[in-house]
């Protein structure tokens, strides 16, 4: 399960890095989402139901981050970053992994030895397509059996997406049911990837609390998980036409809120109007205007 799941994320992200080395403009770095339904994991009932995986180069080696809804719901978020000597480098966010190792294999492939106290767990091996717009990793266990074959799509950003950009939330002139439950400041920056976002949220709530909150996923309304908020664990968005976004907001897959987003036609504007209950479980309504920066 999450386990499959994790082992292919620390693959694909990885090897991806290795080709940076080879070429100064890297194809490979940015985006990636499992296609579930091309994908084949050992047992079937172990198949994700979703997965982005960010990719970032650094000096020698990479630097990504991956999240990711196991069969069961859970939500799943990993760190790494892994120079390319064969030696072994921590992986963060995979209860089953704690150290990864590389090797090349021909010009074409690489494999990954996934360890757990100094012990091989896994062997994964990647192959990438020469037009640089998926790959293809098969995770083996400590058996040799294949335990999953996942396909992995890099996602390309739309310069078109309205919602695409650094948002400010104008305080004053957002509204809300509890006055005291707005934010003191709330800064959205949105990166844009095919057909979705990469999205953070800095601020300060209306308790003074700083906080810092994390999601990435498509506009298909499936759930992708959020990092770093007390109150959700998945969000879901969908796009009606291309301004309007509606927003689904989960807690342990039940509904606690959701919104409607309105971007304005000069681009310079988004209204969202939304619903749900706060972190005491008050129902709560709400007016946002976010400005662009």
């Amino acid at each position: 399960m999450r386990k499959h799941i994790l082992i292919i994320a620390a693959a694909i992200i990885i090897v991806l890095a290795l080709v940076t080395v080879a070429v100064a403009a890297d194809p490979f770095v940015g985006t990636w989402k499992l296609n579930v339904a091309k994908s084949k994991f050992n047992p079937p009932s172990s198949a994700s139901k979703s997965m982005v995986v960010k990719i970032e180069a650094q000096d020698n080696g990479l630097k990504f981050t991956f999240d990711s809804v196991d069969a069961e719901g859970k939500v799943a978020h990993g760190e790494y970053a892994a120079k390319f000597d064969g030696k072994d480098y921590p992986v963060k966010g995979d209860p089953a992994t704690d150290a990864v190792s590389l090797k090349r294999i021909g010009d074409s492939g690489y494999e990954i030895v996934n360890k757990k106290g100094g012990k091989e767990t896994s062997r994964v091996s990647v192959v990438f397509a020469k037009d640089g717009k998926s790959s293809t990793v098969t995770a083996k266990d400590a058996k040799g059996q294949v335990t999953s074959v996942g396909i992995f799509e890099k996602q390309l950003a739309s310069a078109a997406d309205p919602y695409v950009g650094t948002w400010k939330l104008n305080v004053a002139k957002s509204k809300a049911s509890d006055p005291n439950a707005l934010p003191k400041s709330d800064i959205v920056k949105n990166e844009g990837i095919e057909n979705g976002l990469n999205t953070t949220y800095d601020g300060v709530d209306s308790q003074g609390k700083a906080y810092h909150m994390v999601w990435s996923g498509i506009y298909d309304g499936k759930d992708y998980p959020y990092k770093g908020s007390p109150i959700y664990d998945t969000c879901a968005e969908r796009k009606i036409d291309p301004n309007t976004l509606i927003i689904v907001n989960k807690k342990a897959g039940k509904e606690v809120s959701s919104s409607r987003c309105v971007a304005s036609t000069d681009g310079r504007r988004v209204d969202c109007t939304g619903k749900g209950k706060d972190s005491k479980g008050r129902e709560l309504s709400s007016t946002a205007v976010y400005e662009k920066q």
